[in-house]
């Protein structure tokens, strides 16, 4: 047997191997352990967007230079560049590659690539 905490009211249901909470976990008592939603890039970026528009990221570029931009900002070039890949024929679903080196343009693309597809980073590092 193992104890479970309802974040409600700190109180604990116990969980058995047989699974007789299974009902109290359906009605929702046990709501809040589990995620209504898929962790997802944009899901994060949406965030960041909402609540964090003015906060500044800041990279480096390969010249050396450094870049800076909100949150904001990087919303909404992602859902730019996300529109442009939709665009050129990029469907939910497809499978895309992408080769960056770890600066803003590598934030964007793997931010705007979840929104119409599956993103696979690739390393500049041998």
């Amino acid at each position: 047997m193992c104890s479970t905490p309802r974040p409600s009211d700190g109180t604990a249901i116990q969980s058995t191997v047989d699974g007789s909470n299974r009902k109290k976990a359906e009605e929702g008592l046990v709501k809040g352990l589990m995620q209504n939603q898929p962790l997802l890039l944009s899901s994060l970026l949406k965030h960041a967007d909402r609540f964090h528009s003015e906060t500044e990221i800041v990279s480096r570029t390969v010249e050396g230079e450094i870049h800076r931009y909100t949150y904001g900002d990087a919303a909404r070039r992602t859902r730019k560049l996300a529109d442009a890949l939709r665009r050129r024929g990029i469907l939910q679903g497809d499978r895309i590659a992408t080769l960056a080196w770890n600066n803003y343009r590598h934030f964007r693309s793997n931010t705007a690539s979840p929104v119409s597809a599956r993103c696979g980073t690739r390393s500049t590092r041998g």
